[in-house]
């Protein structure tokens, strides 16, 4: 066990269970920092707690706090008393997202050889060892290309994989890959992820623009938000150069322009956000709503309680449509950025 967490203290009885059930609940309410401390206290109190051991182990992983959960997760590893594959399913995918993919793949013979793993596990330990076989080939296909005169480089045929299942770094670099390759190669796979429902919507998008960077003029067909349509990417506009875009942008500077130019930028950023979410399908709301939304919600950054009223009334809104569109955004703002 961690040496720090290891301290001797006085403890009342039931101390750290109680430590842990607020730790627990600090995850499910997403106060992943706070719950990493929390859990860190409750080991303080009772350094061989199997609930804190794990629960501290999910808070650092939540937390985006990779390395360290990798170094908790190894040594709860040497520890007999947890569960290995409770502590397996949460190591792995953090190796993954840490670019550890070696390890990732030895890791998961050393499993397939030693342990019987159940079906609901299975399935994902084998799609993360496609990922980390993808891109360790991918890694290496790519250094050995780069030496080249042509500096060409290739993907391998688990890119799909990588682009479905891997970290957005990971992701952004499959794109670059494919954005110095060109269409030729690629395109009945774009196709493809393009007309996939699970692709996510952001990445449809970020397909599309790649598309349009290599002026590919032959329709392609997309699915994405329970809506559907064929489009010529070459023919796409920009972000900026969207009606959705110039209108929304043209009442946001009127009503922040000379107020706050600050707030106007946040609300522009927000704008291309969710315009990138939705494209290159534009938003089903109107304009003035939207806006609105994105007033009110780029205040609500900045102030506890933004006057709802004042902002729908310059925007001329009635209240129904403003709140439509306003759960509309907080249920998506999730997936904004995923891609």
């Amino acid at each position: 066990m961690d040496k720090r967490l290891n301290q001797k203290v006085v403890s009342f009885p039931g101390t750290a269970g109680q430590l842990v059930k607020q730790g627990l609940e600090q995850l499910k309410s997403g106060e992943k920092e706070q719950a990493v401390n929390v859990f860190r206290q409750a080991l303080v109190h009772e350094s061989d707690n199997p609930d804190a051991s794990y629960g501290l182990l999910l808070a650092y992983a939540e937390a985006g706090q990779l390395q360290e959960a990798a170094g908790w997760a190894e040594e709860l590893l040497k520890d007999n008393t947890s569960d290995f594959l409770e502590i397996l399913h949460v190591y792995v995918p953090v190796l993954a997202q840490l670019g550890r993919y070696d390890q990732v793949i030895e890791t998961l013979d050393e499993v397939q050889n030693t342990k019987e793993v159940p079906a609901h596990l299975r399935e994902q330990f084998q799609e993360l060892y496609a990922l980390a076989d993808g891109m360790t080939q991918m890694e290496s296909e790519t250094e050995e290309n780069d030496t080249t005169p042509e500096g060409r480089s290739s993907l391998p045929v688990e890119w799909e994989m990588v682009l479905q299942m891997g970290t957005e770094d990971q992701k952004l670099h499959v794109l670059n890959v494919l954005r110095k390759e060109g269409p030729e190669k690629w395109m009945p796979a774009i196709r493809e992820l393009l007309a996939r429902p699970e692709t996510s919507p952001l990445m449809k998008s970020f397909l599309l623009l790649l598309l349009k960077d290599w002026q590919v003029e032959d329709a392609v067909w997309v699915q994405k938000l329970g809506r559907k349509g064929e489009f010529a990417p070459s023919t796409l506009p920009s972000l900026e150069e969207s009606s959705s875009y110039k209108e929304s942008s043209f009442l946001l500077d009127r009503s922040l322009g000379d107020k706050d130019p600050v707030l106007l930028q946040h609300a522009k950023e927000l704008l291309q956000q969710l315009l990138l979410y939705y494209y290159p399908f534009p938003p089903s709301v109107q304009i003035e709503v939207l806006a609105a939304v994105l007033h009110f919600e780029t205040f609500r950054q900045f102030e506890p309680l933004p006057d709802e009223q004042t902002i729908r009334d310059f925007y001329g809104v009635a209240e129904p449509s403003f709140k439509s569109m306003q759960q509309e955004y907080e249920r998506i703002q999730g997936f904004i950025q995923e891609i």
